[in-house]
């Protein structure tokens, strides 16, 4: 008894939409099908008007033992748009406490160095001024 695989269930979908589900930009999504990657069809629909469709091989959502949809997100995925928005508003603010903290840094960096400069300004003043004042010896004795 021999065993055939099953074929793959696939949909065709367009351009923008593979583009949305492979999380890719529509130009790679033709990149892939001209290197391919992925399998597209040109598709007339009246006149001189068509249409680019790309067969995806996978389901767009995946499904249990009984066939029915499951959801693809995360469990810690927002579940509503209000949790969305309050999910991107923490990070926004963890955002600009990491570039204050960065901005902090930056400028202890700077009076570091500001301070480093006028130490050795100071230095080669004093070392200078120290080799102006020493007697030279006289010309012509040894």
């Amino acid at each position: 008894m021999t065993h055939h695989p099953t074929p793959q269930p696939h949909q065709w979908v367009s351009v923008g939409e593979a583009s949305r589900r492979l999380n890719v930009s529509p130009s790679t999504v033709r990149r892939m099908i001209e290197n391919g990657q992925l399998v597209g069809e040109r598709q007339v629909i009246g006149g001189s008007r068509e249409r680019f469709l790309v067969r995806l091989d996978a389901p767009e959502t995946p499904h249990d033992a009984s066939g029915a949809g499951v959801a693809s997100e995360s469990p810690d995925a927002p579940a509503t748009p209000h949790e969305a928005a309050a999910a991107v508003m923490g990070v926004l603010a963890e955002l600009r406490e990491i570039r204050r903290q960065h901005a902090s840094e930056r400028a202890a960096d700077a009076s570091r160095r500001a301070a480093e400069n006028r130490f050795r300004t100071s230095s080669m003043l004093a070392l200078g001024t120290s080799v102006i004042a020493a007697p030279r010896p006289a010309m012509g004795c040894p």
